[in-house]
């Protein structure tokens, strides 16, 4: 009889099929730990910190909200800077101590303020900038606002500044000119305010309005009636008395 030789099988086919076996292994094992964790529900203890936050979070928006401040200014936010016409080649005027701007670019809102243009001017290492408009669309419209800013070299907002309100309501107002530190501002209508910024106060065309005094009398000098003259009355002449011219006559002797 003839033994019949099996030949054998290459052992790198077996080394292969091992290890594809081994990764399907692995892959379906953590499909299924995948599948169960997802489909588990959440341990109590983290599940009552989740509905505890929200509580929180509906009592937050449930509480009333303080009232706005009308003076509040929003805190600095990362953006385009007011520059000193290098960044946004906007026109630039020479406008007394510094320079009038002619762009509307802030780093406000719309909804706070809307700017027509704004004045800068370097004093004392820093740049004062003085923005001219009117309050935004959260706010009234017709209100005129001029807002000023200290920064440093930088565009580093420190103290110094604020928001003054045109002192009557013409809507928006744009510089025009200056004095000095003294703005002219005009409106749409063409009401003319003055701002200096020194003071960070709105005054008179000629300077701050002066006190008011009481006013002083005029003395009046008494005017007299003249009486009018009459001539003098004319004596009435006296009769002189006459002396007697009758002779006595002599009685008889008896």
């Amino acid at each position: 009889m003839h033994r019949h030789r099996t030949r054998g099988r290459p052992l790198w086919l077996l080394f292969a099929a091992l290890a594809a076996a081994l990764v399907l292994g692995i892959l379906g094992l953590g499909l299924a730990k995948g599948v169960v964790r997802s489909d588990s529900p959440l341990p109590p203890e983290k599940q009552e910190i989740e509905e505890r936050i929200e509580r929180e979070r509906l009592e937050a928006l449930a509480r009333p909200q303080p009232p706005k401040n009308p003076n509040y200014i929003p805190p600095f936010t990362p953006g385009p800077q007011p520059s000193p016409c290098s960044d946004d080649n906007s026109p630039c005027v020479p406008a007394g101590a510094g320079t009038i701007v002619e762009t509307q670019q802030a780093r406000y809102s719309p909804m706070v303020f809307s700017f027509q243009n704004h004045w800068f001017e370097v004093k004392d290492g820093q740049y004062v900038v003085v923005f001219a408009g009117r309050e935004g669309s959260a706010g009234d419209p017709s209100q005129g606002v001029v807002v000023v800013e200290v920064d440093t070299m930088d565009f580093m907002p420190v103290a110094g500044g604020g928001i003054y309100r045109t002192p009557i309501k013409d809507g928006a107002v744009r510089i025009v000119g200056a004095d000095g530190e003294r703005l002219t501002l005009t409106s749409a209508s063409g009401a003319t305010f003055i701002f200096d910024v020194a003071s960070r106060t709105f005054v008179s065309p000629s300077g701050p309005a002066p006190t008011p005094l009481a006013p002083t009398p005029t003395p009046v000098a008494p005017t007299l009636t003249p009486v009018p003259t009459s001539p003098a009355p004319t004596p009435t002449p006296v009769p002189t008395p006459l002396a007697s011219t009758l002779t006595p006559v002599p009685r008889p002797s008896p």
